[in-house]
C-alpha cells in the first residue's frame, strides 16, 4: 500500500511540475507578446511624429513664402525697391525666422519620436526579460518538483522499509 501511495505521490509531483512549467511558458509568452505589441505601437507613434513634423514644417515654409510674397507686393505697391534697404532686410528676416521655425518644428518632432523609440526599446527589453524570467522559473520548478519527488520517494521507501521490519503491520 505504501508503494502505491509513493508512486501516486511521485506521479502527482511530476504532474504539478509539468503543469507549472506549462503555465510559466504561457505567462512568459503572453507577457512577451504584449510587450512586443506595445513596442510596435511606440514605433508607429515615432514614425507618426516624424510625419507630422515634416508636414507642419512644410506648411510653415509655405506660409513663409506667402508672407514673403505679400511683403513684396505691399512694398512694390508703395513704390519701394523690394530688393534693397529695409524692405530687403524685412523679407530676409521673415525668411530666416520661417526657416528657424521649420527647423524647430522638425527638431521637436524628432525629439518626440526619440521618446517613443526609447519606450519601444524598453518594451522590447521587457519582452526579453519575460523570456529570461520564464527560463529561470522553469528551472526552479523542475528543481523543486524533482526535490519533492525525491522526498516522496524517500518517505515512501522509509515507510516500506519500516513496514517490512515490523512484519507488514
Amino acid at each position: 500500500m505504501a508503494a502505491i501511495a509513493t508512486g501516486l505521490s511521485i506521479g502527482l509531483t511530476a504532474g504539478q511540475t509539468i503543469s507549472g512549467i506549462s503555465a510559466t511558458n504561457d505567462q512568459a509568452r503572453f507577457q512577451a507578446n504584449v510587450a512586443n505589441a506595445n513596442a510596435s505601437m511606440e514605433d508607429f507613434k515615432a514614425q507618426d511624429a516624424i510625419r507630422r513634423g515634416d508636414k507642419e514644417a512644410a506648411a510653415l515654409r509655405m506660409q513663409t513664402k506667402k508672407l514673403a510674397g505679400a511683403q513684396r507686393a505691399a512694398y512694390a505697391g508703395q513704390g519701394v525697391d523690394i530688393n534693397t534697404g529695409s524692405a530687403g532686410e524685412v523679407q530676409a528676416e521673415s525668411q530666416t525666422m520661417g526657416a528657424l521655425d521649420a527647423i524647430t518644428i522638425k527638431n521637436n518632432a524628432w525629439r518626440e519620436a526619440w521618446g517613443y523609440r526609447v519606450q519601444a526599446e524598453n518594451y522590447r527589453s521587457d519582452a526579453r526579460f519575460a523570456k529570461v524570467a520564464a527560463r529561470n522559473a522553469r528551472r526552479n520548478t523542475i528543481l523543486t518538483g524533482g526535490l519533492q519527488a525525491i522526498n516522496a520517494g524517500l518517505t515512501g521507501y522509509s515507510a516500506i522499509k519500516g513496514n517490512t521490519k515490523t512484519g507488514g503491520r
